[in-house]
């Protein structure tokens, strides 16, 4: 699931209504953009370190990771860009 324009209000109560949707073993993908991204970023909320991981931090956390992402391309002929995100994989108990 990527939340990349929620506004940072939204973004708790979001995330917990789908972890109580998610039944025992369920697993969430996520993918947010980071503040590492300031400078020409228009997503109306820009995670912090660690804060995606905190929302998970009753859950198993199979996978987590945050920093530079793949080269792409912002449109066909564009110069590539690279963002800097958080993904998580984690599975409720």
């Amino acid at each position: 699931m990527s939340v990349h324009f929620l506004k940072a209000p939204q973004v708790p109560k979001v995330i917990e209504r789908l972890k109580q949707h998610t039944k025992s073993r369920g697993i969430h993908v996520i993918t947010v953009h980071t503040t590492g991204n300031v400078r020409g970023h228009k997503r109306p909320h820009l995670f912090r370190k660690g804060e995606l991981k905190g929302y998970y931090r009753d859950w198993n956390i199979l996978h987590f990771g945050e920093g530079w992402g793949s080269w792409f391309r912002v449109e066909a002929g564009a110069k590539l860009v690279r963002r800097k995100g958080g993904r998580i994989v984690a599975q409720k108990p």
